[in-house]
């Protein structure tokens, strides 16, 4: 299956969109051999099949009410975990921008995290010296393209969870903070003081917009 197909059908699509075509092309399996020019001497097998549908439905419709019942059931805590956790939010929007007042709203809060690592990967051809190195160009000359992509995709899927997640799956962040582990291991040293605070600076940025794709424990 086509990634951006599957993306689209799995996250970023329509749910109603979505569901009223997996409903029309079960309709259609069922419904095409009612009305072909071949005559349906036996109509035992179809009914099986419109069975096993119906069926199939109302325990599929079962089974997602119930999951939804559980993850509602741990989402009601005490006040005090609650109270927690907002503190922990705040504390991480303050850490990963480096601002007393961070936006709270998502969409907002990634655009600057976005702009920020797009910056941070921008500066480093000023401190690197000469190279062409594989770490040296996917840091610079991609992930800034990456990140400007992305912010343009922000705030544009169909509802407002998909259109903050679905765009940051498009960056490898694992990759990209291995390759700030090689240059800073390449360039260790006094005289590259400025190129291993920017590199820490981008890592930690890049594990800051990893994290907000964690599910939390």
């Amino acid at each position: 299956m086509d990634d951006r197909f599957s993306r689209w059908l799995l996250l970023s699509g329509d749910r109603y969109t979505v569901a009223t075509g997996i409903l029309f092309t079960m309709a259609v399996v069922v419904l095409i051999p009612l009305f072909s020019r071949f005559a349906i001497h036996n109509l035992t097998p179809l009914i099986y099949i419109a069975s096993a549908l119906i069926g199939g439905n109302i325990t599929l419709i079962t089974l997602v009410v119930a999951i939804n019942q559980v993850i509602l059931s741990q989402e009601l805590e005490s006040p005090g975990s609650l109270r927690d956790e907002i503190d922990q939010s705040d504390d991480y929007r303050q850490a990963a921008l480096d601002q007393p007042a961070p936006p709270t709203d998502p969409a907002d809060f990634l655009q600057q995290l976005l702009q920020q690592t797009q910056e941070c990967a921008g500066s480093l051809a000023e401190f690197l010296p000469d190279s062409t190195s594989e770490p040296d160009t996917h840091l610079i000359d991609e992930l800034p393209e990456e990140c400007a992509q992305i912010s343009e995709e922000l705030g544009t899927g169909s509802d407002k969870l998909s259109s903050v997640i679905v765009p940051l799956l498009g960056i490898e962040y694992a990759t990209h903070i291995h390759e700030c582990h090689q240059l800073e291991s390449a360039y260790e040293g006094g005289e590259h003081e400025q190129l291993l605070s920017t590199l820490d600076a981008l890592s930690a940025d890049l594990k800051n917009l990893d994290s907000t794709l964690r599910p939390r424990s």
